[in-house]
């Protein structure tokens, strides 16, 4: 039992001292950070950040499947990767190749299904007049009469007094 042992340490010491694993996670690493960095300094561009945010969500995905799939395959082919000539390169292989597979059918799933379990956890808000549309825009679409708001107690009591308060800001 304990020459098992040895052999799967030795296996995980071949493989994560390897250049090519190295180069993978210091890849992974570089990517991730420049994507932190990008994300951190375009505070304003919200399309930009939510594109940003998906690649670094796929891509710690596939971080965290590829150490998960590199522990599980020096586990399971621990004489291979140790002693084999292309044993490292082909567990790499395998690890590249499950976090990919990984990363793809989480990433469908979530975006399949995620949109849908988010609406119905938080619904949708009421009105602050408590009516059940989710927003009038305009103070002409209430139900009073002549231009009053059409929630009580209202910012806006007519266009008259929105548009005094507006029209010095603009000028």
């Amino acid at each position: 039992m304990s020459s098992f042992l040895e052999t799967i340490g030795e296996a995980l010491i071949a493989y994560w001292s390897s250049p090519l694993t190295l180069s993978v996670v210091a890849v992974c690493g570089a990517c991730m950070g420049t994507l932190l960095y990008v994300f951190v300094t375009n505070a304003r561009n919200a399309k930009l950040r939510v594109s940003l945010l998906t690649g670094l969500y796929a891509l710690s995905i596939f971080f965290w499947a590829f150490v998960a799939v590199s522990f599980s395959l020096c586990a399971a082919e621990a004489r291979m990767v140790a002693y084999a000539h292309n044993g490292v390169p082909m567990a790499v292989l395998g690890a590249v190749a499950g976090g990919s597979i990984a990363t793809g059918s989480i990433s469908a799933i979530v975006w399949r299904y995620g949109n849908a379990a988010v609406i119905r956890r938080f619904g949708f808000r009421r009105s602050i007049c408590g009516s059940s549309n989710l927003m009038r825009l305009w103070p002409s679409q209430s139900a009073g009469k002549s231009g009053t708001s059409w929630c009580p107690g209202g910012f806006f009591r007519s266009w008259k007094k929105m548009n005094s308060r507006l029209l010095p800001l603009m000028n």
